[in-house]
C-alpha cells in the first residue's frame, strides 16, 4: 500500500530533532505524497543522517547499483 511508505517516512521524520508530528486528519501524509513517489518515500525512510555513498546504501537496503 502506498500510504504505508508515507507513514514510514513520516515516522522517520518525526524521530528527527525537529520532528514531524502526526495530525488528526493525516494532512502530513498528503503533503509527503505531493513531494515523494511511494518508492522515493520508502527509500528516504531508510536513509541515515550520516553520509553514505550510493553503493553503501544499496548494499544496506538492497537493490541494484547502476
Amino acid at each position: 500500500m502506498q500510504r504505508d511508505s508515507y507513514q514510514l517516512l513520516a515516522q522517520r521524520l518525526d524521530s528527527l530533532p525537529n520532528g514531524y508530528p502526526p495530525s488528526p486528519d493525516g494532512l502530513e501524509l498528503q503533503l509527503l505524497a505531493k513531494l515523494f513517489t511511494p518508492e522515493e518515500a520508502d527509500l528516504a525512510a531508510k536513509l541515515r543522517l550520516t553520509p553514505e555513498t550510493s553503493r553503501q546504501i544499496v548494499e544496506r537496503v538492497g537493490g541494484e547499483h547502476k
